[in-house]
Order: structure tokens, then sequence, then C-alpha cells
């Protein structure tokens, strides 16, 4: 076949296939014409809001939060009640938990309105690990703001391209016709975003739906971390987040484990994270009853404009813009420092990041100081290229009873006593891999070990127990530090607190 013809040949293959990709983008915006819109977003609630947004200039205020901030805030009675008449919008969300409302916000909702404030509500239901995962998998599922650049070119062509745009509903005919919850969307969503779905319904369906999503609960480190991102983000933005402790009913607060004290530990958590990021946190939790509520979790609309006109009150006066302008203006130095406070309250937060109800041993959040200060004692020697031949570990017998000065006199070798006061087998252990051999390269480890290390105790303290500390120890200053983005890459070995100073190793006393 000559060079001619293979020409010609594939020419009239790009045609026919051009012919046929035509037909189907034809057939594609017929049926997009005859149905309700592709499902392009989370929801189509939030779809017809980034139409909304699309249309609005830029405002000062932005609601955030689950469904329960989507209907507790009402931007029209806000800019009502506030002395300075801000414009506000509500992009909360049904099921929009932190770790959604991050990239929501700061990918989406900043970007296109610009607010000097994001007021955000919070509840358990936003610090709930039963709840939230499936809901993050959809939004970032869904075809904008799915990630990756695979995910970018798809979003660039859908523009242009019904059948691109349609092509999950064309391949199934059955959702030709489908609404995809435009009309239920459509007949909830107020002219500035918020939720207007004032239908009672406390049936046993809707208790247990919602008693589903705390039915294990405790406060999940992941989305306490992405609140903590989500607000150093819009700072950096120029755009000031504040907190609002929203109510709930009686019947949703039993619906928990444990009831009041589930709240009550959310309350503290909203508190305390607010302290950490100097966010101010407005307490909008009492003078409502079950009766303000249309469901478990939802204000009626009475309740909803009151919680508002309430807020509008409670936040006169605060000036965001002075406090967004400095926030802009954030440095590495300046994210430092917030890490510092964040671990300094971290004992306080401690049920939170680990989900356990104990107490840290020390202020520092290390499972005792003898093993905080012999992380600063290593990586003080490793950041000044010094390094130790033989390493001596163990109980306290070994921290009491080795000398390393001395060792060092009569070998010629140089000594460290990592020696770890009440340390069991398995501390000693997790510790020698998670901290001494990441920061120094021994030629030799010297194992002191007593008859008593391997008992098996009936009461008290046993070595698995100093272990579970240890681990839960650990987690702490892992969940503090990944909060704070400067800290992404840093090794744990490296996560200590303050300068540090090289003490003396221990000398072994009388």
């Amino acid at each position: 076949m000559s060079a001619i013809m293979r020409r010609h040949r594939l020419g009239a293959y790009l045609v026919g296939l051009l012919i046929v990709l035509g037909a189907l983008e034809i057939g594609a915006l017929a049926v997009e014409a005859s149905s309700s819109p592709a499902l392009r977003w989370y929801d189509a609630a939030a779809q017809l809001r980034v139409e909304q947004m699309a249309e609005l200039d830029d405002v000062d205020v932005v609601f955030a939060g689950t469904s329960m901030a989507w209907q507790g805030f009402v931007p029209e009675v806000w800019t009502a009640h506030d002395t300075a008449g801000r414009r506000a919008y509500n992009a909360g969300m049904a099921g929009g938990i932190p770790e959604v409302m991050e990239p929501w916000l700061v990918d989406v909702v900043q970007p296109r309105l610009r607010p000097d404030v994001v007021i955000w509500g919070l509840s358990s239901l936003d610090f709930s690990a039963s709840y939230g995962a499936e809901n993050l998998e959809r939004y970032l599922d869904a075809l904008e703001t799915r990630p990756g650049l695979l995910a970018d070119v798809e979003q660039a062509v859908a523009d242009i391209s019904a059948l691109v745009r349609f092509r999950n509903v064309l391949r199934d005919p059955s959702e030709w016709g489908a609404d995809r919850g435009f009309a239920a969307a459509t007949a909830i969503l107020g002219n500035d975003g918020e939720r207007r779905d004032f239908v009672v319904d406390t049936s046993p369906e809707r208790q247990l739906q919602v008693a589903t999503r705390v039915a294990d609960f405790r406060l999940d480190a992941a989305d306490i971390s992405a609140v903590h991102r989500t607000v150093t983000k819009l700072r950096r933005s120029g755009t000031d987040v504040m907190f609002v402790q929203l109510p709930v009913p009686e019947r949703f607060v039993e619906l928990h484990p444990d009831g009041p004290s589930d709240v009550a530990a959310t309350r503290g958590a909203i508190d305390r994270l607010g302290e950490i990021l100097d966010v101010t946190v407005v307490d909008a939790t009492g003078g409502f009853s079950d009766s303000d509520f249309v469901d478990f979790t939802h204000l009626d609309e009475a309740s909803a404009a009151r919680l508002t006109e309430q807020i509008a009150q409670d936040i006169t006066g605060v000036d965001v813009t002075a406090a967004a302008a400095v926030a802009a203006q954030t440095t590495d130095t300046e994210l430092l420092s917030v890490a510092n406070e964040l671990v300094a309250v971290a004992d306080q937060l401690r049920s939170t990041l680990t989900q356990t109800d104990s107490m840290p041993a020390s202020s520092e959040v290390w499972n005792s100081m003898v093993e905080y200060g012999h992380t600063r004692d290593l990586w003080a020697h490793h950041d000044q290229g010094t390094n130790f031949h033989t390493i001596f570990t163990g109980s306290s017998l070994v921290y009491a009873g080795i000398d390393p000065a001395r060792y060092e006199e009569l070998t010629d070798l140089s000594g460290y006593n990592m020696g770890l006061p009440a340390g069991g087998p398995e501390e000693v252990g997790e510790f020698l891999r998670d901290i001494a051999l990441r920061t120094m390269t021994p030629e030799r480890i010297i194992l002191g070990v007593a008859p008593h290390d391997y008992w098996t105790r009936s009461a008290g303290p046993s070595c698995v127990d100093q272990l579970n500390g240890y681990k839960s120890a650990l987690q702490v200053r892992l969940n503090a530090f990944a909060s704070v983005d400067w800290f992404q890459d840093v090794p744990s070995e490296q996560l200590i607190l303050g300068d540090p100073v090289v003490h003396d190793p221990p000398r072994a006393t009388p």
C-alpha cells in the first residue's frame, strides 16, 4: 500500500471518528437539555451555591459548618443586626465536617468571595470519629473537586463538552431523566446560600440516622487537624476565622454514648482550639430547648433567626479586617511559635489527640521527662556532629548505675546512658528504634536486664502499661505537630520543645 493511500485511509478514519464524536456530542446535548444538570460537585446544593457565588461580588462574612450551621445562620438577619451592616453568605453544607470544609473553604469559597471573616459553627457532629468518612470520599470523588492532573484535564474538557460532562449519566439510560437532587436542593436553598428546610421530623428513622453518626463517639484528631490547617490557610489569604459553639437539643445529646460528657468534651476541645489558634469563640449554646429544633440537629426558622441575631450582637466591635491583615503576613517563624503554643496545651487536648482519657506524665506530653531529656540530648549531639560508640539502656538500674565518663576513661570509647526509669523491655526497644537509632549510629548497645523486667505483675504498672503510655505520648506529639504545615516533613525524633540544650549524660548515683 502506497504512502498516499495510507494517508487517505487514515484521513477517512479521522473523519469518521469526528462524525461519530459529533453525533455523540449532539446526543449528549439533547439529553442535557431535557434533564437536570450533571452532578459535578459534592452534591446538588453545593453545585447550586457555586453558581450563586459566581454572581456575587466579594462578601464580608461567610458562614461555614455542617447542615447545623447551614440552617442555623441566616445572612439577611446577620446584615440587619450587624452594626457595620456587613454582607454575609452561608457556605455551610450537608455533612460538612472539617475535613470536607477545608478544601471547600480554601479552594472554592475563599477565592470566589474573598470574605474578611469565616464564622464557623461547630458541634460534636463536626468531630465525631463515627461520621464523615463517606462525605470526604464523595467530595474528593466529584468531578470539580477530584485531585490530580487527570482530573484537571477532565474538568477543562467538561466545560466545553456535554459528552464528558454527562458521561456518567449517559452510561445509564435510567439516569437520563433523573433529578439528581436538584429539585430538593432548589426548594430549600435561600438567596444567600442558607438552608431553609423546616419540616419537622423526629421519627425513629431520623433518630436512628443521627444516632449512627455519634454511636461510637470520640473526638477525631483528623478533624481537629483539619480545623487547624484551614484556619492557617485562610489567614494566609487574608481571611480570619471565628468559632461558634452551636446549640443542640437534649434529644441529640442523649444519642451520644456518654451523653452530656461527650458534648462537654467537644466544647472543651473547641475552646482549647480557640486558645491555640487565637480564634474568638462565641458560646451560643444557651437559651434553646428541644422545641426550637425541627429534628435532632436543625433549628426551626424563628430560632435560626434568633441565633443569627445573637451572634451578630456578640461579635459587634470585633475588628476582623485588621486581624486578617496581620494573619496574612504569617511566616515560618510565627508558625513555629504557633506549634509551641499548640503543644503547650496539648495535655488539655490529650483525650482528643490520643482518643483516650489518660493524662500525660508531664506538661511536654512525653511519657517521662527522662525520655524528653534523652531526645533533646541525642538530637543536639547529632546536630553538632557527635556520635556515641556505645549506648547503655535499660531500666532505672542502668540509669542510676552506669557512668559513661568512667566507661570512656577505661575503654577510650564514648558512651551515652539512655536508661529509662521504670522502662520495660518493650518501651526500651521502641525508644531505641524511634529515637536513639535515628539520631545515633552506635557500634555497641549494652542492655541492662534484671529479673523483675520480665515478671508478670498482677497489680500495679507493668512493662506493657509503660509501652502503652509511650505510644500514647508519641501519638500526642505526632498529632499536635502534624496540624502545623511547617512540621509536615520533620522526623519524629526531632519533635522537641524549646532549644535542645545538651546536658551531661547521667552519672552513677550512690
